[in-house]
């Protein structure tokens, strides 16, 4: 049964004190790392117990095939399988076979979060971050997304590239932005290729470099798909001598050719 993908980060949103062009941290649908873990009401506090009726707990049109997957997966979540809590907890936050229970989630994520789930550590980050189930909280949205792109996860560390660019949960650094957006870029992120671009383009907190910046916009553009890039290859080819697109497209082709592996990471 596929699950709807639920909130994180916004791909991208211009607002006053954001440096123009760099991707800011919103709430949206996008299909990337999905929010997980939803606890039930009918649980008990604290504790993984039976359900006093799981039929309460279904969508009145749920099948009867969709119910007996939905008691499954629970069941697999109880029992602490952090793959099954993540999907349940999905389940849970879209109304999938669940009906919506947003409280619920934040237990659910947080068990699974805690267990070494990177996706959930990043999705309890994204709640944190936007207020999702749980009080604001910026100092623990970087905590969780820390985690989760310490682990390796490339929209944690698109998403710690926003947070130090920011400087939101922590204090803005924009070397480490940019360290975090490389990783991400790296793995095929086509924003985190994007914002790469911008900074180098816009010389935000690096010596502007507009051969570079061409480079990274050609990279998200052309390998990754991102359409905002072809826009400001359309405004570079405005400023650059044919001398400079031309270097700068070689350094895209080798970088193409030395990760020929990276695919672009769906955003939306």
């Amino acid at each position: 049964m596929r699950i709807e993908p639920l909130i994180a980060f916004r791909t991208h949103v211009r607002s006053v004190g954001v440096p123009s062009g760099i991707c800011r941290l919103a709430p949206q649908r996008i299909g990337v790392s999905v929010l997980v873990m939803v606890f039930c009401a009918a649980f008990s506090a604290g504790a993984f117990g039976q359900v006093k009726d799981i039929e309460a707990e279904f969508q009145d049109n749920a099948t009867s095939a969709e119910r007996k997957w939905a008691r499954d997966l629970k069941q697999r979540a109880e029992q602490g399988n952090r793959e099954a809590q993540s999907e349940l907890g999905r389940a849970y936050l879209n109304g999938t076979v669940f009906k919506k229970d947003p409280k619920a989630s934040v237990v659910w994520i947080r068990a699974a979060a805690e267990n070494g789930f990177a996706e959930a550590q990043l999705n309890l980050g994204v709640l944190y971050y936007v207020g999702g189930g749980v009080p604001r909280d910026s100092a623990k949205a970087y905590f969780w997304i820390r985690k989760a792109a310490d682990q390796g996860d490339p929209k944690a560390e698109q998403n710690l590239g926003i947070m130090y660019s920011i400087g939101e949960g922590v204090k803005r650094n924009l070397p480490e932005a940019i360290r975090w957006y490389t990783k991400a870029a790296e793995k095929g992120h086509p924003v985190a290729a994007y914002n790469i671009g911008m900074v180098y383009e816009k010389g935000i907190g690096v010596p502007q470099d507009e051969t570079k910046a061409y480079m990274w916009h050609s990279i998200a553009a052309t390998r990754l798909g991102y359409a905002l890039s072809e826009r400001e290859i359309d405004a570079l080819n405005n400023k650059l001598s044919p001398s400079q697109i031309s270097e700068a497209k070689k350094r895209a082709d080798e970088w193409v050719q030395a990760n020929p592996d990276v695919k672009a990471i769906p955003i939306d």
